[in-house]
């Protein structure tokens, strides 16, 4: 989040919703962001119906949006690219405004690509964030104690650890949030 450089009142777009995906929706709530948009699937009809429940603001399918990038009339201050999918970095860093950051946490089987022309003519940003801080960590859990940051939210299936298997496969479906396994 701390790498978005995003201020109060600013637009969002989250692509990818997995837990880390779901995870940022959460924090931009907390950071006064007034927009946020979230990207997912088309066969991610739970994790869609989840981001909205967590309070995303307008839901895409990453299929539709792939497509009309280029004339969409929406741009975000800052996109969040959390799927692994190098595709991802195309369409976010495209419907990023000028002067924006693109912040990718997917790691990418693969080469990514993206319009350099675009990203100089209107000066973005593309930063990457692999990890955190000591600081940030002890951010999250200030957040947590006080109740503001509740990543309960999150977790959709819980499993014991004789059940490991069966949460492996659970959160291999696509149709969870985050999938908690309980010694």
């Amino acid at each position: 989040m701390e790498r978005s450089s995003l201020e109060i009142g600013s637009k969002a777009l989250v692509v990818g919703l997995g837990p880390i995906g779901l995870a940022i929706l959460l924090l931009l709530k907390l950071y006064g962001t007034i927009r946020i948009g979230v990207v997912g699937r088309r066969d991610d009809k739970f994790r869609l119906q989840l981001a909205e429940r967590l309070g995303s603001d307008n839901i895409y399918q990453f299929e539709e949006l792939e497509h009309q990038a280029r004339k969409w009339p929406e741009r975000y201050d800052a996109i969040f690219e959390a799927t692994g999918d190098p595709r991802a970095m195309a369409l976010g860093t495209s419907l990023c405004k000028s002067g924006g950051r693109t912040v990718t946490v997917g790691i990418h089987p693969e080469t990514a690509a993206v319009d350099v022309t675009d990203i100089v003519r209107n000066e973005k940003m593309i930063v990457g964030s692999y990890s955190f801080s000591l600081r940030t960590f002890e951010r999250i859990l200030d957040l947590m104690d006080s109740g503001q940051l509740d990543p309960r939210a999150l977790i959709t299936h819980q499993f014991s650890l004789e059940d490991v298997v069966d949460a492996f496969e659970t959160a291999a479906s696509r149709r969870c949030g985050k999938v908690l396994v309980k010694p």
